[in-house]
């Protein structure tokens, strides 16, 4: 798991053994209409999955999809560590049910303000030709310097650096 500086300070606060493991949003696995195969969670934000074409570009679909969002507490420890429960399950199923491919999943935090509540929103994708949303590496999360940002990484190898990504060919 990677992650910036501002999300480091609150994963610090919590013990991992407070991290309880849950199956609420399981991972669910579907095919477009030539049969190459995309993940979901809960109701894939109410996009019609039945039929999807051949021309939908599926990582864009799964980040389109399958956004999870909780905003039902006001300390943001407590909030992130919800998300962290969410993110160990989703982990958890993709390394058991679907080991050969990669996936990143993603957890950000909006502290909020004075009209506003935390939130945060967790999302994940499978990485289809080395095709990121957000390229995952501990330089590109720093470029978040106020939201707390993090991700982890299921089967494959974290890469930290830029340079060390261009040097370097994933399998999936």
């Amino acid at each position: 798991m990677i992650y910036n500086v501002a999300m480091k300070k609150i994963i610090d606060l919590i013990p991992k053994s407070e991290v309880l493991k849950s199956i609420d949003f399981p991972i669910w696995r579907a095919e477009n209409l030539i049969g190459q195969p995309f993940w979901g969670v809960d109701t894939f934000c109410g996009i019609d999955i039945k039929n999807i074409n051949a021309e939908t570009n599926l990582t864009d679909l799964e980040w389109d999809g399958n956004e999870i969002y909780f905003c039902d507490a006001e300390n943001i420890v407590e909030l992130v560590k919800q998300g962290l429960v969410v993110v160990y399950s989703w982990k958890m199923q993709m390394e058991q049910e679907y080991p050969l491919t990669s996936f990143d999943i993603i957890l950000s935090l909006d502290v909020g303000d004075d009209d506003i509540s935390p939130s945060i929103n967790m999302r994940f994708w499978a990485v289809r030709d080395d095709y990121h949303y957000l390229i995952p590496c501990i330089n590109e999360l720093d470029k978040f310097k106020i939201e707390p940002i993090l991700m982890e990484q299921v089967n494959y190898k974290f890469i930290d650096t830029i340079s060390d990504r261009l040097n370097h060919t994933y399998k999936n």
